[in-house]
């Protein structure tokens, strides 16, 4: 049986390691996305002219996508693969969180978070595609700790940071530089 170089083997899991970081970032962009409203909750009250109940109608439509497209988010990466979806995904979570940003109407700012909720589905379906076939089956579960460990990022920074930035520029500016 041949056995591979050591330094071909670290060169690959180096290579695995890239591949499935650079997926998760989709996850750390979503999860930022998915709390920044939150911490913006004041200013964008103010913006739309609305009480917290319509607020909070408004902005948890990310969730009511985002829960429901899971299935077909696998069923999809199973089809098309990772690479297709993750780029999709990225554009429209993109485009819809610029529209938000935009918009003056907070039933237009619901759909773009719709829309965003959707897309973000795919931010942690197509890591775990590509963590199982880059990684050993062993090692599947650490893979997966370390890829939602990773994506708190984006809430932490969609927290604080991302309010202290708004405070300097403003929300709209602080949500299109997203």
């Amino acid at each position: 049986m041949a056995r591979t170089h050591p330094s071909k083997r670290q060169a690959s899991l180096y290579m695995a390691a890239i591949v499935v970081g650079v997926a998760s970032l989709l996850y750390v962009y979503e999860f930022f996305l998915r709390v920044t409203p939150g911490a913006l909750a004041i200013e964008l009250m103010q913006s739309f002219d609305v009480h917290a109940a319509t607020f909070g109608f408004a902005m948890s439509s990310f969730l009511w996508a985002y829960m429901p497209m899971q299935i077909p988010a696998g069923l999809l990466g199973d089809r098309f693969g990772p690479r297709v979806l993750l780029t999709i995904a990225v554009l429209i979570c993109a485009v819809a969180t610029g529209i938000f940003s935009l918009t003056q109407n907070i039933a237009i700012a619901g759909i773009a978070r719709f829309f965003t909720g959707g897309a973000a589905a795919f931010g942690y379906i197509c890591p775990l595609m590509l963590a199982q076939r880059w990684f050993a089956k062993k090692h599947f579960a650490l893979i997966t700790g370390m890829i939602q460990g990773t994506a708190c990022l984006g809430a932490i920074i969609g927290g604080g940071p991302v309010a202290s930035f708004a405070n300097t520029i403003g929300w709209r500016q602080a949500m299109l530089a997203a």
